[in-house]
């Protein structure tokens, strides 16, 4: 009984670890691309003139 709730505690940790990181690798991504969809267009833009 007790092994089983502390397993179920680590298995939870481990789930909400991995959604942290999915969560932060997600960000990172769409910062990535909003800020090349900006350059883009600038660049298009500039080009445009």
């Amino acid at each position: 009984m007790d092994t089983q709730a502390s397993r179920e505690g680590a298995n939870k940790q481990v789930i909400s670890s991995q959604a942290d990181s999915l969560i932060k690798i997600s960000r990172i991504w769409a910062d990535f691309f909003s800020r090349k969809c900006l350059e883009s267009a600038y660049l298009d833009r500039f080009f445009a003139i």
